[in-house]
């Protein structure tokens, strides 16, 4: 019965100097993965020279190639610059040359000193050379009222007068259908003026200007009427003096003489 228990307790002694041995084993596994740990850490906080080295010479290559980045970026720069002066430069250059333009498209354009209407055109044909100082057009004055011009030969101004009555057969509106235009001498010439008509020359060539003021802007009846308008052109009879029939009977008869 002794050694039984003996036995026993012998077995029991082996089992726990069996579980300290697997437990010391464990905690020599332990200790071992902690070194290994360890000595990986040590390395990560201690690289070895090889590693600093890699790592120095990578760093010296991306300062490189940061430095030749800024170095272009630099030229870049100044050629940009470069170029925003030279197109500064040409900007105001052609705007000046747009001044210079302008200045002499309005120098082309032709201005007249007041609103009014065309009259009379001297221009013929396009592209017409012009010299400075020629006439190239005539210009009634906007709300000015309707002129005739008539040209009398200088013999006859000494028999015209301001006020004189005057009779005008218009071209454009037939005698035997509505009659002669009225009006009265506004205005005549002091100086001569170069005739354009042959129907009006003398023999110097020089013809009077006389204005006259037409009653009224059309001729004719209520329901048959001619517009008066500019351009029209006809003959003017001008009375350069009335007298009463009798006066007249007798100057036919040759009884009085014209004193």
């Amino acid at each position: 019965m002794a050694v039984t228990q003996q036995k026993a307790a012998v077995e029991t002694a082996k089992a726990q100097v069996e579980r300290q041995k697997q437990s010391l084993e464990s905690s020599h596994e332990g200790v071992k993965a902690a070194k290994e740990r360890l000595r990986a850490r040590i390395a990560t906080l201690n690289p070895s020279n090889e590693e600093v080295r890699i790592a120095q010479e990578r760093i010296t290559q991306q300062e490189s190639t940061i430095k030749a980045t800024l170095a272009n970026l630099s030229k870049e720069k100044e050629v940009l610059l470069q170029q925003q002066t030279e197109t500064k430069k040409e900007i105001h250059n052609t705007r000046l040359e747009l001044q210079k333009v302008q200045y002499e498209l309005e120098k082309t354009i032709i201005k007249a000193v007041e609103d009014g209407t065309i009259f009379k055109m001297n221009l013929t044909n396009p592209d017409q050379t012009v010299q400075t100082g020629e006439q190239l057009f005539t210009i009634v004055p906007r709300n000015a009222p309707l002129e005739i011009k008539a040209n009398v030969a200088p013999q006859d101004k000494n028999d015209l007068q301001e006020g004189a009555t005057v009779h005008m057969r218009v071209s454009a509106c037939p005698y035997p259908d509505y009659g002669t235009l009225k009006g009265r001498v506004n205005d005549i010439a002091t100086d001569v003026t170069p005739s354009q008509n042959d129907q009006t020359k003398d023999k110097t060539g020089n013809f009077y200007e006389v204005t006259i003021l037409p009653e009224s802007l059309s001729i004719g009846k209520k329901n048959n009427k001619c517009p008066i308008v500019l351009g029209l052109e006809g003959n003017v009879d001008i009375i350069a003096k009335e007298e009463s029939y009798l006066s007249f009977f007798l100057r036919k008869a040759r009884l009085i003489s014209n004193f």
